[in-house]
Formats: C-alpha cells, sequence, structure tokens
C-alpha cells in the first residue's frame, strides 16, 4: 500500500531544515526501495516550507515509524504532518 506524507514546517524554520538536510536525504535513500517521490512544498519566495513524500509500506504503523525516524521530525522542523493512503496511477 502506499502512502503520501505532507509535513509543513514550523514558521521561521529554514535555518533547521537546512541544517538537517543531509540527514534526513541519507535517511530517504536509505529507504530507495520503497520511495515513490519525494520533495519539498515550497512558499511563495521559492523557500521550502514543506514535505511531500510518497513511499509504499505494508501497513499504517511503518509509516509512522517512517515519520518518527524522519531526521527533519527529530529536530522538530514539522508543525503538522498529515498522512493519506495514496494510489499511484502514473
Amino acid at each position: 500500500m502506499a502512502y503520501l506524507i505532507i509535513s509543513k514546517d514550523k514558521k521561521n524554520k529554514l535555518n533547521l531544515r537546512l541544517n538537517a538536510r543531509e540527514k534526513h536525504l541519507k535517511y530517504l535513500e536509505s529507504f530507495k526501495s520503497k520511495l515513490i517521490m519525494a520533495g519539498p512544498i515550497v512558499s511563495k519566495t521559492g523557500d521550502p516550507c514543506g514535505s511531500v513524500i510518497a513511499l509504499n509500506f505494508d501497513d499504517r504503523n511503518a509509516i509512522d515509524k517512517f515519520i518518527k525516524n524522519d531526521p527533519y521530525n527529530i529536530v522538530g522542523l514539522f508543525d503538522e504532518v498529515v498522512v493519506h493512503k495514496f494510489k499511484k496511477v502514473f
């Protein structure tokens, strides 16, 4: 089953995001076989202000564990994280 994770950053936390970015990218790389797509949500000024990640996992518990261990989550970047079941068509 695919899941879509939409995370929105806390306000004024661009530096926190940038400082944790390398660890976050390495973390995503470790899930390469499960990753459908990933990228930042960008603000009107073009700065990243959130994330969208789609992954194939067997159950919601695996997604919750993925979110818990994401370096962005560990440093307290996110204001909101929403998870949806996702069906990839293309």
